[in-house]
């Protein structure tokens, strides 16, 4: 309840800033995230964690844009966040991509576009991201055919610690402002979690008949890399 007035105050608030400005923006954001983890117990650095390029984030954005280039923002995101695990130096021996909780995302920032030609803009945007997580409760295991391979894994993963976590974000930005005002750019932007959200201490791969054995600790507090490309129309 306290975060829902919470965030009813940050909507109020937004919504009589609003009123003063002079341009606003609405806008749709697709792209890409790498998702961030720690791994401990990894003997000489052994495992390691990879990236698909399935783990899509999708966003609508509005902004509020004043004379002086200041604009702040809100929306709302959904993304999976999840992850592709494996043993180096061993051909296809990982994990798919993973997801095991998804999110629903209200980001509020503040931020600057400099304009660099006509129509381009470079900017920057900083804020905090209010993500409420989805757990999917998963297990995994990487057993092909009726007897168990010289390289095989297994791995549980657990539920989520919270289901409610806050991310600092600082997002950058290249956009094409056309005559018709619909906007075009690109984007990177890193998104880092002040919660530990996820621990996994059961996974278990086991190398050449049971040559190497790892247990690795994998932990998350939901922080991830994003990008991709937005679409949107600036209001006058």
């Amino acid at each position: 309840m306290k975060i829902f007035f919470s965030l009813l105050g940050i909507v109020l608030l937004f919504l009589s800033i609003s009123v003063h400005a002079q341009k606003y923006y609405l806008g749709v954001e697709s792209g890409c995230h790498k998702d961030v983890y720690s791994i401990s117990n990894n003997d000489a650095g052994d495992l390691y964690i990879g990236m698909d390029i399935l783990a899509v984030a999708e966003n609508l954005s509005f902004k509020v844009i004043f004379d002086n280039n200041i604009e702040i923002g809100t929306g709302i995101g959904y993304y999976n966040y999840g992850m592709v695990i494996g043993v180096k130096d061993i051909f296809a021996f990982h994990t798919d991509y993973a997801v095991f909780y998804r999110a629903l995302s209200i980001p509020l920032n503040i931020g600057y576009r400099y304009k660099i030609l006509p129509g381009f803009y470079a900017g920057f945007n900083s804020g905090l991201d209010f993500d409420f997580c989805f757990y999917d409760e998963i297990y995994y295991d990487y057993l092909p055919g009726t007897e168990i391979p010289a390289n095989h894994m297994s791995i549980y993963f657990p539920s989520l610690k919270h289901n409610f976590n806050v991310l600092i974000s600082n997002k950058v930005q290249l956009q094409y402002v056309t005559k018709f005002n619909m906007a075009v750019g690109i984007f990177g932007a890193y998104h880092a979690g002040l919660r530990d959200i996820w621990e996994c201490d059961n996974a278990t791969f086991v190398v050449n008949n049971g040559e190497k054995t790892y247990n690795p600790i994998i932990t998350t507090n939901g922080s991830y890399w994003s990008f991709g490309i937005e679409l949107g129309y600036i209001f006058k």
